[in-house]
């Protein structure tokens, strides 16, 4: 499924420690909350296109850990971990996220998903990142982040929004 190129992820800086990123998604919230938690969808849509999944590993609990890993085509092997801290289905989920190659880039993600009713629901994700210092912050942003981000949430849109019409369709069916 094509997504119009004005879908993009808008991402904001408002304290020198925080990272906001906010993206509109055609699906209902439990969709797009299940997609970030689910270990057989995470690797349906996370990351580069170019990239491959070689590890996808959830615990889905306050205190339980995950981990995924992702191949590049150059053969660098990009592994992040972290600890789910809260989870709150379909409205938050919160976490700290350490990418593994670099010692000290742990930092916390908090994603609420907030949906507004219609003919198609549009639940908008925000993704607050908070980290110890704007130095965190800043090696974050300066390591191409965004493009590997906008990818990324596009590879979501597509699948929520794939799941949505299946969903409607089932639905109508039934009727």
């Amino acid at each position: 499924m094509e997504i119009p190129n004005n879908r993009v992820a808008n991402l904001t800086l408002p304290s020198d420690r925080e990272i906001v990123i906010t993206r509109d998604f055609h699906a209902p919230r439990r969709l797009v909350f299940d997609a970030w938690s689910n270990r057989e969808q995470v690797p349906r849509w996370y990351g580069c296109r170019e990239f491959t999944m070689t590890a996808c590993e959830i615990d889905l609990r306050e205190g339980g850990r995950w981990r995924w890993a992702l191949l590049a085509p150059d053969g660098v092997l990009h592994t992040f971990s972290g600890e789910y801290r809260e989870i709150v289905r379909p409205e938050r989920l919160v976490f700290t996220e350490r990418y593994e190659p670099v010692p000290g880039s742990d930092h916390v993600v908090a994603l609420s998903f907030e949906e507004r009713a219609g003919a198609t629901p549009i639940t908008t994700m925000t993704q607050r990142m908070l980290y110890p210092s704007s130095v965190q912050r800043d090696g974050h942003l300066q390591s191409g982040m965004e493009r590997g981000l906008q990818d990324t949430l596009r590879r979501l849109d597509e699948l929520v929004m794939a799941a949505g019409s299946r969903s409607a369709s089932a639905g109508r069916q039934a009727v």
